[in-house]
């Protein structure tokens, strides 16, 4: 007579499939850690190129609508400047508003930012060791602060310039040209009729 013997698993074999389940649960944790590291880079990068992104935006926007006002021209140096822009960021468009952008260090970030319209907005700039504004005049010459001499001048530049020395030693330049009204600013109240 053949003996009908229950057949099991060992402990070893337990053991063994106990073993390989480990392995495979740890390994699949360790891949899970490394994807949410890797989704939370990007998402820190994706997020900081966003902030970059909407600061240019708005600092080239607000210089292009910089008019040359008889009663507020543009005035600034090396560390910010004031004016009169068409195209401020805070206020409704095509009303002249006054402005003032300036760049200011925050323990080791640097923040730009800009009040206007009763209003403040600070901007990170990342990865930035040193900025400063400076401004080009009619001969081509740059001026670390506007207006450059004594005298007569022009109301406006022809470019203001955001300049920033990475921490990587790389420099990159933001120029906007002034494109509101050629033509001086006379508030509606002044104009005589004839």
């Amino acid at each position: 007579m053949g003996g009908n013997k229950a057949r099991g698993l060992t402990l070893v074999e337990m053991m063994v499939v106990m073993l390989i389940a480990s392995l495979a649960l740890t390994l699949g944790y360790q891949s899970l850690l490394q994807w949410q590291r890797a989704q939370a880079s990007v998402a820190g990068a994706g997020s900081a190129v966003l902030e970059t992104t909407l600061a240019e935006s708005w600092w080239r926007e607000s210089v292009r609508g910089i008019s040359a006002r008889r009663d507020l021209p543009l005035e600034g140096d090396s560390s910010g400047f004031r004016a009169t822009s068409a195209r401020e960021v805070l206020s409704a468009g095509g009303v002249d508003a006054e402005q003032h952008w300036s760049a200011e260090r925050q323990g080791d970030t640097w923040v730009l930012a800009m009040e206007g319209s009763g209003a403040e907005v600070r901007l990170p700039l990342r990865d930035v060791q040193e900025v400063r504004f400076q401004y080009l005049d009619a001969s081509g010459t740059w001026h670390d602060r506007w207006p450059p001499d004594l005298g007569i001048q022009d109301k406006r530049p022809l470019a203001v310039a955001l300049n920033r020395k990475n921490t990587d030693g790389s420099e990159s330049h933001w120029i906007a040209s002034p494109q509101a009204d050629t033509q001086p600013h006379f508030p509606l109240f002044e104009i005589e009729e004839y």
